[in-house]
């Protein structure tokens, strides 16, 4: 029987992995004169105004393709990793360092590809940000490429003792590796916290679809809310739990069980099957509060018809 822990596991599997973006400032500070000029009509002091301006309207088709590509490289890298306790560094299994090295360069084309229709319609853009801001407009304030304002990166960052250090101060190498032994004990703790808000999340928009309309009738509900939801997180939480023991997968294979063959059909046509399904989601979610700790953005609560109108959303931070 293996008496790795699994810190241990995570710190044997996984390899840092950091994602991060060069991106055009698309809002501004307005310039001392004007801010000067609308403290006056304020009586205001210009100090304590903070005002800026736009630069390019960001709903710009041209400007959205950009921002769907970052999302996307975003998700990506957050959906295949584990938490880790440094801000923009995550935690890749190794098995998935060649592919997800791929997958991003994917990305980084599609990125610069968006930049490079962006620009070639820059001055479109600029002349729709002149018209909208009159006087505040300064030509200055916009490059002559605006495709070199976007780009993206990801590093592999070693998170190890470097292995000189075992021969030029072996007390200080023992030391840090302690210390990166310490950090990726916690891993697994971070994770658990990661999954029970996932999972609290999926249960809320799940119970919230299967509630009746004012009128009393079904709602209307994507299959995305069902299926592809519960589906996903499944498949995720058994590839990225690091913790074979954690009180989370209990309640993981409670849900897993509760929605297996449940169907679409089954739940528009069902009334039972709704109010059955969403109770016993609601009891397990109260479960994922009480013993973990983990309460979802919107509180659950069990109504009757006598305080349906009573529930309250409860924003936390996890």
């Amino acid at each position: 029987m293996s008496t790795e822990t699994a810190g241990e596991k995570v710190r044997r599997t996984t390899s840092a992995m950091k994602l991060g973006f060069k991106w055009f400032g698309v809002s501004k500070r307005l310039e001392a004169d004007i801010r000067m000029e609308i403290a006056e009509l304020l009586s205001a002091d210009p100090k304590l105004l903070r005002l800026g301006k736009a630069l390019i309207n960001t709903s710009n088709a041209y400007y959205r393709r950009l921002t769907k590509c970052r999302s996307q490289a975003m998700d990506y890298w957050r959906d295949n990793t584990l938490p880790y306790v440094e801000k923009g560094v995550r935690l890749l299994s190794k098995a998935k360092l060649t592919s997800a090295d791929s997958v991003m360069k994917d990305f980084r084309i599609e990125l610069q590809d968006s930049a490079y229709v962006l620009n070639s319609n820059f001055s479109e853009v600029v002349q729709e940000a002149k018209d909208r801001l009159g006087s505040a407009y300064r030509m200055e304030d916009y490059p002559t490429n605006i495709a070199n304002q976007f780009d993206m990166e990801w590093t592999f960052p070693n998170i190890e003792p470097p292995s000189y250090l075992m021969d030029l101060d072996p007390e200080l190498y023992r030391r840090e590796s302690e210390r990166v032994a310490a950090i990726m004990e916690q891993i697994p703790h971070m994770a658990e916290k990661m999954f029970a808000g996932e999972l609290q999340q999926i249960i809320v928009k799940f119970t919230e679809a299967m509630k009746p309309s004012e009128d009393g009738t079904t709602k209307k509900f994507r299959s995305s809310t069902v299926e592809t939801n519960f589906l996903e997180f499944f498949k995720r939480f058994k590839e990225l739990n690091p913790n074979e023991n954690s009180q989370l997968l209990g309640f993981v294979k409670e849900a897993e069980a509760l929605m297996r063959g449940v169907t679409m059909d089954g739940l528009r046509t069902s009334d039972e099957m709704r109010a059955s399904i969403s109770s016993k989601l609601l009891d397990l979610g109260n479960g994922i509060e009480s013993q973990l700790g983990v309460a979802p953005r919107r509180k659950l609560t069990k109504k009757s018809s006598s305080d349906a109108e009573k529930e309250s959303e409860v924003a936390i931070g996890v």
